[in-house]
């Protein structure tokens, strides 16, 4: 090995080794990316590290309260990936309210489960499954 080939290998970034749920509770809210809690759960759930701005365009108005019926952001988009993986969003959601006692945004607020904690648990709920073949 060479000089050059010290400095390329020192230059490289090590694989990430954060959970899914580490990955999107570091990209919620915060720079570079500033996403929603949907949009976080997402990016937090995809192996690459960049952002699909096309996916994650689609859980933009699924942030901040604003998932169908009230439900949270994050465990709404945990469930899309669930649906899209060919496993049940129900129990992924009923994994999640064994941990926060809710589902809905309003009520999660309500019992100051910061927002973060709720991206953070969804994500990991939804990277536990078996990825598409």
């Amino acid at each position: 090995m060479d000089s050059h080939d010290t400095i390329e290998a020192q230059a490289s970034p090590a694989p990430s080794r954060e959970s899914p749920g580490e990955k999107a509770r570091h990209a919620f809210r915060s720079p570079p990316h500033n996403l929603n809690c949907a949009q976080a759960v997402i990016y937090g759930c995809s192996t690459s590290d960049t952002p699909d701005r096309q996916a994650l365009g689609a859980f933009f108005a699924s942030g901040g309260g604003r998932a169908p019926q009230g439900e949270c952001g994050a465990i709404f988009a945990a469930c899309t990936i669930a649906s899209d993986r060919g496993e049940n969003p129900d129990l992924l959601r009923e994994r999640f309210r064994v941990i926060h006692g809710e589902t809905l945004c309003k009520a999660l607020r309500k019992k100051q489960i910061p927002c973060a904690e709720c991206v953070q648990a969804a994500a990991d709920l939804a990277g536990r499954l078996q990825a598409p073949q």
